[in-house]
């Protein structure tokens, strides 16, 4: 699965005919045949467009402007810029991980979103944020009472959206969902196993099978007993993590430890 996520990250016009009406030869319709079509195409008028079930996107530029004071790590820059259309490019002031500039301020890089009125995001509040030169990171608290979260990557391609459980203070995910620019929204979906995720966290883990998913786990191997301490050092070292394809790899490695 680690492979296919990696593999994922990587516009006739009909002239018709012109007939005269004199040149058609139209049959008459009886009367009760044009009462019956009205009232068929009167029925078909009151037909409501299906309600697109799951949670809806929003522009990446509409969506910013409305979360972005959640958080305290990104920022807009507002700049005018001669050619640019304002309404379409969202210039993104992040900060970079672990690094502080010579005044001991926090240094920032820019990220700039030249199409950002097409970029979708889910159309949900966001509670984190981070951003990436291969892309970003939205984190939604979507349902606390259910205990369903989101970690929501979005890429060029489109998002891919990471479901999550809280446990015991860890963000744990069990379903990893692709969504495509051409969808319209993203359905739900429910760990009917979540009480599996309890059990299984004082199990021993597989030492051995981790140090072949995930090499670097190899120098901490000594401190992993339970798949509890497995799960709390991936999750650790996603804050390390400034690339979408290793974070998505930790998060499968996860979910992995629960099947």
């Amino acid at each position: 699965m680690n492979d296919n996520l990696a593999e994922m990250i990587q516009n006739e016009n009909v002239q018709g005919q012109t007939f005269n009406e004199e040149d058609l030869a139209i049959p008459e319709v009886p009367q009760d045949e044009v009462a019956a079509e009205a009232s068929l195409d009167a029925v078909e008028e009151t037909v409501e467009e299906p309600v697109e079930e799951g949670i809806g996107v929003a522009p990446l530029c509409d969506w910013f402007e409305e979360n972005y004071e959640s958080f305290n790590n990104v920022g807009p820059v507002k700049a005018t810029i001669r050619g640019v259309d304002p309404k379409k490019t969202l210039i993104i002031a992040a900060d970079i991980k672990d690094s502080l500039l010579d005044d001991g301020s926090q240094e920032r890089s820019l990220h700039v979103y030249n199409n950002a009125d097409s970029y979708r995001v889910l159309n949900l509040p966001g509670s984190d944020m981070e951003v990436f030169n291969n892309g970003l990171k939205i984190v939604h608290d979507y349902d606390i009472e259910a205990n369903m979260y989101l970690k929501v990557y979005g890429i060029k391609s489109g998002l891919f959206t990471v479901f999550c459980n809280l446990v015991d203070n860890m963000l744990i995910p069990y379903n990893v969902t692709r969504f495509k620019k051409k969808d319209k929204s993203l359905p739900i979906v429910e760990n009917v196993n979540i009480d599996n995720i309890t059990t299984k966290l004082d199990e021993n883990a597989d030492t051995e099978a981790l140090q072949v998913l995930y090499k670097g786990i190899s120098k901490s191997i000594d401190t992993i007993v339970t798949i509890r301490d497995a799960v709390s050092w991936f999750l650790e070292k996603q804050k390390e993590v400034y690339d979408i394809n290793h974070l998505l790899k930790i998060d499968d490695i996860i979910i992995q430890q629960f099947n």
